[in-house]
This record gives structure tokens, C-alpha cells and sequence, in this order.
């Protein structure tokens, strides 16, 4: 999210993807059992083959794999597209260089039932249930207030300071003692007692909140507690100044869950042409996603021994 905010600073439109790899084993009775998800799975089309006689230990020859090539490449090649807005286009010239003979309105419907699509799926149907997941996230955007992005992702000595002046936590740690703590912050990830010019990355700034937290909320009888209310208390501090509008991300509030503020990223993602235009597709909210579901379906939590 920081580096993505930093490099893609002010620029519209959808400049960034993540393709997850979900490792599932299929039982006898067919029933999908969740092994693990890849934040970032290998997509490559080959795999090393031992000689023969010889173990892995010892090399091998790279070939290449089928599977791989039928479901790792035109996988790439449509996220490409879909982000860029061209796989309409694309498959449609693909349809007419081969001479696609289907009728009219056999094409549409089919196009209509299996349209590939960008949708928002968090919070608009999991935030209730997975919100307090973002506990780093909302950490992560009071930190982005402090930091020049333009420049860097690491926050300096006087950033610190702004924090603790426009978070109202002087009364905690004063302004004057903010260098002594950074230092020993510095000291703790570089083992250098000079702080650097470059200043300190984000894991060094959840540093200086946790300090922060045990000292202002010591009634509090964990840490993630101490510091969940550190960040609410932060956040009320900065809508003082009006930080919210500018680059915190907006907050969805779900009235079946007690007002819980739900945060997400940034929208940046470009609406389509059509919704550009005007013309908004019918069972589709402006996030992309489907209305013609009343209620969404629910996360079940299944545990295995």
C-alpha cells in the first residue's frame, strides 16, 4: 500500500494489480479444502527436472511444463488486459480474425452471462466480518499523513513531530524528547546510534506507536487494545485539522455491526466507458458489483483437526 501510494502518487486510473495463488485439495467427495494462499505464487512455465541417476540436490534440466502454459499464461496475458480496459476489444478482434460464425444474439448473451469484470469485494460484502483485519491499515494511512511520498516512504524526525503535535500526544512524549526516541528506534533496526537522514521505514513508526500506547492507555490490559484505541484517538485528532478528505481513505460504516468504521484503500480505479458516459449497466452498483443479490454470501470459518 505505501509503495503503491508512493510510486503511483496522484495518478488516476487502476495502476497496480495483485494475482493470488490459491492451493486447494479436492476430497474424494469432492468437497474443496483450503490449503494456502500465495501472496505472490511463482509464474513461471517450467520446472527443473533431475538427470537421470542423479538427485535435485545435484541439478537438472528446465522443462517446460503444459499445464503451466494453458493456465499461467492466458492467465497474465487477461489480468493485463482487464486491468488495462482492452480485453473487450482484444477478444473481439481475436473472434473476427478467426472468423467467429455464432449469431448475434447468441454472442451477447453469452457475453453477458460471463463478462470478466473489476469488483469491489471488501468492504462491500466482507467488511463486517473482516474489518478488524485492517488493524495495520488504519496505522498505515495516519502514517501516510506524515510521510513526503513523493519522495520517500520513510518518515523523518520532523514528521514524528507533526504526528505528536497534530495528534494532540505532547502531553505524552514532549516535542523535545521526540529525537532522543527516534534515535534509540534507529538504533534498534540499523544498530547505528546516528539517525539517518533518510528516516525511519513504517515497522519503526508501529515502534513509536506501541511507546505511545502503553504510556497513554495504561488502564488497558493488552497491547492491541492500547494501541486500537491510540489510532481512534489519532484519527479524531487529525478530522480536527482535515485530514480525512485529503488522502485518508473514506470510512464505511455498517449500522449492523454497531457503527464499526470499516477503512479501505484509495479508490483509484477508473469507472468503465459506460459508466464514464452515463450509461450504467442494469443489476450493477457503482462499484461493479451485482444487485440482483439480496443478501451477500456469508464467510464460514471451518476448522479441521
Amino acid at each position: 500500500m505505501l509503495h503503491y501510494e508512493h510510486h503511483f502518487h496522484d495518478s488516476p486510473g487502476p495502476q497496480c494489480f495483485q494475482i493470488m495463488g490459491f492451493d486447494v485439495m479436492i476430497k474424494d467427495d469432492g468437497t474443496p479444502i483450503l490449503l494456502e494462499v500465495n501472496a505472490a505464487p511463482s509464474l513461471t512455465a517450467d520446472h527443473i527436472v533431475p538427470y537421470p541417476g542423479r538427485s535435485l540436490t545435484e541439478g537438472g534440466q528446465r522443462v517446460r511444463s503444459i499445464v503451466d502454459e494453458v493456465i499461467k499464461m492466458p492467465l497474465v496475458r487477461d489480468t493485463l488486459l482487464l486491468v488495462l480496459g482492452l480485453m473487450d476489444e482484444e477478444y473481439q478482434t481475436t473472434n473476427s480474425l478467426k472468423g467467429e460464425t455464432k449469431s448475434l444474439d447468441d454472442f451477447q448473451a453469452m457475453k453477458q452471462r460471463r463478462k470478466p469484470h473489476l469488483s469491489e469485494i471488501f468492504p462491500t460484502r466482507y467488511g463486517a466480518h473482516s474489518g478488524h483485519l485492517l488493524f495495520l491499515d488504519k496505522a498505515m494511512y495516519i502514517y501516510m499523513q506524515f510521510v513526503q511520498l513523493r519522495n520517500n516512504v520513510n518518515i523523518t524526525g520532523a514528521g514524528l513531530k507533526q504526528f505528536v503535535r497534530k495528534c494532540n500526544l505532547a502531553d505524552i512524549i514532549p516535542i523535545v524528547q521526540v529525537d532522543a526516541k527516534v534515535a534509540e528506534i534507529s538504533y534498534y533496526f540499523t544498530g547505528d546510534r546516528k539517525t539517518s537522514a533518510n528516516g525511519l521505514p513504517f515497522h519503526a513508526f508501529l515502534m513509536f506507536l506501541f511507546f505511545i500506547a502503553e504510556k497513554k492507555f495504561s488502564l488497558e490490559t493488552d497491547l492491541l487494545s492500547k494501541v486500537q484505541r491510540l489510532l481512534s484517538f489519532c484519527d479524531m485528532s487529525l478530522r480536527h485539522y482535515g485530514v480525512r478528505s485529503a488522502r485518508l481513505r473514506r470510512a464505511e460504516v455498517d449500522s449492523n455491526v454497531g457503527s464499526v468504521e470499516i477503512y479501505m484503500l484509495p479508490s483509484r480505479m477508473a469507472r468503465s466507458r459506460s459508466t464514464r458516459y452515463g450509461r450504467k449497466e442494469n443489476g450493477m452498483d457503482p462499484n461493479n458489483n451485482s444487485n440482483s443479490f439480496s443478501h451477500l454470501p456469508r464467510i464460514s470459518e471451518r476448522f479441521q483437526l
